[in-house]
């Protein structure tokens, strides 16, 4: 007897929201029971570790092509769209998937891929509220970008074209609680992140200790420095309670701690370790 049809509908799709999208698809032959709950599902997941040839590419691309640019899908709203992919894609085929999802009132970006991308379409969103992005080239020399909704943005081994183009989607993120950096990267390397620059909801931040300075920070409870830390132009941090330092290889010593505690006049946790 088949017990796990006799789910209800939500239930059942949020067991599917778990599973990659390409073997949610395959529910649709154990009854006609599943063939309508694939088309409700909120959280699509696609991964090409199965792709090795041009042909899967092809394979690949037309079916998340099929369900993003769906008629049968156009209305229905997308929470999460999730895209780990080894090859390059197209600007015309990323650029309609980006496009599609937005259209969709999508809140949750997860991008990772060896790839570059060319315009902003991806920084400009209503309803975005996670942006995560792995691995990719960010091209745009001026990001004009507008994400009023956004709390969280993560970002690891990302290469902007300088870093203006940082600071221009740090800007159109006014309402950011949450900051990851790790290893962002810069085609053009030269100074230009203004030190007026400030994220006033900021909360909480987990950055690479030279990835962004710290007085775009400084307004965090929670604060989290990895790298080889350097002592220097420490910015007050007025709210800060937790902060957690991450060395590589080498510890620089005692003086430098003892001027970040003059820094942070609230500080409870302070917690340091060794990164191998």
């Amino acid at each position: 007897m088949d017990r796990i049809s006799d789910l209800p509908d939500e239930l059942l799709c949020h067991i599917l929201s778990f599973l990659p999208t390409k073997i949610a698809f395959t529910t649709r032959v154990l009854s006609k029971r599943w063939t309508p709950l694939f088309h409700s599902l909120t959280i699509l997941r696609f991964d090409d570790e199965t792709v090795h040839d041009y042909a899967a590419i092809d394979r690949f691309c037309g079916f998340v092509d099929t369900l993003m640019n769906s008629p049968r899908l156009s209305d229905q709203s997308i929470k999460t769209f999730s895209l780990k992919c080894r090859f390059v894609l197209s600007d015309h085929i990323f650029d309609s998937w980006v496009e599609a999802a937005k259209r969709r009132c999508i809140e949750e970006f997860h991008l990772s891929m060896a790839a570059s991308i060319w315009n902003d379409r991806i920084f400009t969103s209503q309803t975005l509220v996670v942006l995560k992005l792995d691995r990719l080239r960010v091209e745009a020399e001026n990001l004009r970008g507008d994400l009023p909704s956004l709390k969280i943005l993560s970002l690891r081994l990302v290469y902007f074209k300088n870093q203006k183009a940082l600071q221009q989607l740090l800007n159109a993120s006014p309402n950011l609680e949450d900051l990851r950096t790790n290893g962002i990267l810069y085609i053009k390397r030269y100074e230009s992140i203004v030190n007026s620059l400030s994220l006033a909801s900021l909360v909480r931040a987990e950055i690479g200790a030279i990835d962004v300075p710290y007085n775009v920070v400084n307004n965090v409870e929670f604060l989290c420095l990895a790298g080889n830390i350097i002592f220097k132009s420490f910015p007050v941090f007025p709210n800060l309670i937790h902060i957690n330092l991450q060395y590589y290889c080498f510890f620089h010593g005692w003086d430098g701690i003892v001027q970040l505690l003059q820094h942070c006049p609230k500080l409870q946790i302070l917690f340091i370790s060794k990164v191998c």
